[in-house]
């Protein structure tokens, strides 16, 4: 695995290279990368926040304080202390932030055309939180990978493809994680740094790139606000 520190000294010099790739580059290189918080109203605060600063609230119209109402817990959530990771990672999802916005609040470069992704998986229209995991793609291809998904696993759709890449950057250091539960045109979305710019582009379910991984998700999401 690539080293943080060398990935982000990567970053710098493409910066340097071309000015078109620092607005993409900032927010790998400017993120957090303390721990995760293991209580989950502090971890829930934490990644609103982050789609505050990236613009979000004003997207939808609204104030700072109204949106993180839109993102509270169910009570029998609040107050449960430290939650268990067993399930994957956490992960807050907002849907109703255009594809295309999400993307661009960190200047992720397109090469596929955003209006043409389905989400083949179901999921709420208001915010929610839900657990993730990352398969991977090695050796099976991703649509083994897919297909031998057990339980209530499925794969995640783009909105909680582009949400992990909001808040947790550094799992795409050293390779492309692909949306599940999403197509296009009968391919498969995904995130990777190209020549060291992060960008979306597609790739083939019978693809087996050791670099790969697939984003599953458990079925259960909990929807969040009143």
């Amino acid at each position: 695995m690539y080293g943080l520190d060398k990935v982000k000294k990567e970053l710098v010099i493409y910066g340097l290279m071309d000015e078109r790739y620092r607005p993409n580059l900032d927010y790998f290189r400017t993120q957090d990368f303390d721990p995760i918080p293991v209580v989950l109203e502090e971890l829930v605060a934490r990644q609103v926040s982050r789609f505050i600063a990236l613009g979000f609230h004003q997207e939808l119209g609204k104030t700072e304080d109204k949106y993180r109402e839109d993102f509270s817990l169910p009570e029998e959530l609040t107050n449960l202390g430290e939650y268990k990771r067993t399930q994957g990672l956490p992960l807050v999802v907002d849907p109703r932030v255009p594809l295309g916005k999400q993307h661009r609040s960190v200047n992720m470069v397109e090469y596929i055309d955003l209006e043409e992704v389905s989400e083949e998986t179901p999921a709420p229209s208001k915010p929610y939180l839900l657990w993730v995991n990352v398969e991977e793609n090695n050796p099976p291809t991703t649509a083994e990978i897919i297909n031998g998904f057990s339980g209530d696993k499925i794969g995640a759709t783009h909105h909680e493809l582009i949400s992990f890449y909001l808040n947790y950057p550094r799992m795409f250091i050293d390779h492309g994680i692909a949306a599940g539960g999403a197509r296009y045109k009968g391919d498969i979305p995904f995130i990777q740094r190209f020549i060291g710019v992060f960008g979306v582009s597609r790739g083939q379910l019978e693809d087996r790139f050791p670099s790969w991984r697939v984003m599953s998700r458990n079925g259960r999401v909990i929807e969040l606000g009143n």
